[in-house]
């Protein structure tokens, strides 16, 4: 399969639908050239600082985020639902238990090379190889931009703390939010 990069602005996709319902990979690598990825149901893509962007969430005890925050990019990967199997043992097992998760998952693990910005006066840009998945129908390739823990105490709705953290709203499993500038859109053709 090939892919074609086009403007974030010319997806028409139903973001609700992909992320919500049909879930995505958030696929990430080390320095070490090692990938780790997550299936997610939690997300989103607009429009931050002038920018396209996409914004996931990641629980502290998943191992992909290490991966996330060890890297300057991760990628959304969506898929069509023949890999609804590939998705659901992507979200079952974890890197920590099972280092060759994503051989096991039957997918195929691709690189982009990714131009990542570096803070003035740092100098030129750098390449980062950002790991997707080949059998991917879309795939945005994002760069970190922000990262920010969640907290109990900012929950309005309480409501939401007790029914997706428990009644305690243990601290130590809130999520961390990553807003990321999108550097490219991949559209498998």
């Amino acid at each position: 399969m090939s892919f074609k990069t086009v403007s974030p602005f010319e997806v028409s996709e139903n973001f609700f639908d992909a992320i919500g319902r049909q879930w995505m990979l958030i696929t990430a690598a080390k320095p070490d050239g090692s990938a780790n990825s997550m299936t997610a149901a939690w997300g989103g893509v607009g429009f931050i600082w002038q920018q396209p962007a996409a914004f996931i969430f990641i629980r502290p005890q998943r191992c992909t985020k290490t991966f996330v925050e060890a890297s300057s990019t991760f990628s959304l990967s969506f898929f069509d639902s023949a890999y609804r199997d590939a998705l659901t043992f992507m979200g079952n097992v974890s890197g920590y238990d099972d280092a060759q998760k994503i051989a096991h998952s039957g997918l195929e693990l691709a690189f982009y090379e990714t131009e990542v910005e570096q803070d003035p006066p740092l100098g030129a840009a750098r390449v980062e190889k950002t790991p997707y998945f080949s059998e991917a129908r879309l795939v945005l390739i994002g760069e970190r931009w922000y990262q920010q823990d969640m907290q109990k105490d900012c929950f309005l709705d309480k409501a939401q703390l007790e029914q997706w953290y428990g009644q305690a709203g243990d601290e130590n499993d809130l999520h961390t939010l990553f807003i990321a500038k999108i550097k490219q859109v991949l559209v498998n053709v």
